[in-house]
């Protein structure tokens, strides 16, 4: 067979297998929603909490609300609760998005806010060296809603964000041995 033919169908078969395999796993994770009562605004925040377990994240609020981020499997998307002074849920939300990415402020957002907008990165990386040395956090998720992508916030010495940009996500990307 000739290479530019068989590249397709290898391809097809490639994700064929990927489909068999997720499929249980999805089926599974579908009856598990299914359980618990999905998260409106003006239920109890408690209520919520309950319901939906720990987050990975809990943070006050400015007024004395509270947000939750709760983080799934793969990292592309992350449930954010949030709550006003009455204790009532106010906002849910997915926080992995381009819109929610483009509120960082370079030299002005800490680690600290990144962690209570974002949850916990996927990876956590050091790049540079010597005095070009920066802690990397990225985060999983799909840019435009469409691409699996990682969004690298940098930060500098003094724990400030310095940059972020969006970039492939090498999870996703065909392995060397799989083309």
């Amino acid at each position: 067979m000739h290479p530019e033919t068989e590249k397709p169908r290898m391809i097809r078969k490639r994700a064929a297998a990927i489909a068999r395999t997720l499929a249980p796993v999805l089926a599974a994770l579908s009856l598990l929603a299914g359980c618990a009562s999905p998260v409106t605004p003006g239920m109890p925040m408690a209520q919520a909490l309950a319901e939906r377990g720990p987050p990975a994240v809990r943070v006050p609020l400015p007024g004395s609300g509270e947000r939750a981020v709760y983080s799934n499997t793969f990292g592309q998307f992350n449930q954010v609760i949030e709550s006003n002074a009455a204790g009532q849920v106010a906002r849910v939300y997915n926080s992995l998005t381009d819109e929610a990415f483009a509120q960082i402020r370079i030299g002005q957002w800490t680690q600290e806010d990144v962690r209570a907008a974002f949850g916990r990165p996927a990876e956590t990386t050091i790049v540079g060296f010597a005095e070009k040395r920066a802690l990397v956090w990225s985060y999983r998720y799909r840019q435009d809603g469409v691409w699996n992508s990682l969004m690298h916030v940098h930060f500098g010495e003094d724990g400030r964000v310095t940059e972020f940009y969006p970039g492939p996500d090498p999870l996703f990307e065909p392995k060397e041995g799989n083309k």
